[in-house]
């Protein structure tokens, strides 16, 4: 027998395919913004209802889900966000980063906010509200699309050119409104700019 069969019998016998199905779940709920429903769940993983149903409840007895009775959706919780912490070693760097954050704050009196870049989008770790009587509040954990946020396009446009590229075959270029980028010619294009002055600016891609 060759190796490369023994090797699939061997991957077949330690499989665990309820473990697999519970973290396909996780990684398609963590695309989600607004949570999915059950039936949703099923009919894109392609499982049963009831091994749904079942993972489903027990990743919101665990902790690592919530659910919204009113409107009938599952969605993914902050305990996601410590592992993934952890994972980076990301606790190191939060305590480097944050007194850079306040301090630039301090001077421009504006919410200054640190993430990390995650397989296809940012996640928002932290941030130092602004002094300002009106300032934005994000929530810790959510996602941030790459190609209708200054965070997102700042982040492409001083990537090495082999990693962008990479990055830019992920997006779907989902459209919220007439000023979404929805493409990646006119993505590229806004990049090369923001390479050359130095920052990237929130257009009203995704909210007015």
């Amino acid at each position: 027998m060759e190796n490369k069969e023994m090797n699939q019998i061997v991957e077949e016998q330690y499989k665990v395919p309820n473990l697999e199905k519970g973290l396909a779940v996780l990684e398609l709920l963590s695309y989600t913004r607004n949570g999915m429903t059950l039936q949703e769940i099923k009919v894109e993983l392609d499982i049963s209802q009831t091994t749904a149903y079942r993972i489903l409840n027990t990743l919101v007895r665990l902790g690592y889900l919530l659910y919204n009775d009113k409107v009938k959706k599952y969605r993914i919780s902050k305990k996601l966000l410590t592992l993934g912490l952890c994972a980076i070693e990301e606790h190191d760097i939060f305590e480097s980063v944050l007194p850079h954050i306040r301090n630039l704050r301090n001077k421009v009196k504006e919410t200054v906010c640190y993430g990390v870049i995650g397989s296809e989008k940012i996640v928002f770790i932290e941030q130092a509200i602004g002094t300002h009587p009106f300032c934005f509040v994000l929530t810790p954990g959510k996602m941030i699309d790459l190609h209708c946020s200054a965070p997102g396009k700042a982040v492409l446009a001083f990537m090495e050119a082999s990693t962008r590229d990479t990055y830019l075959k992920t997006i779907t270029y989902e459209r919220y409104n007439e000023n979404t980028i929805t493409c990646e010619a006119d993505l590229v294009k806004e990049l090369d700019q923001i390479s050359k002055c130095g920052f990237a600016m929130d257009r009203e891609e995704e909210m007015i």
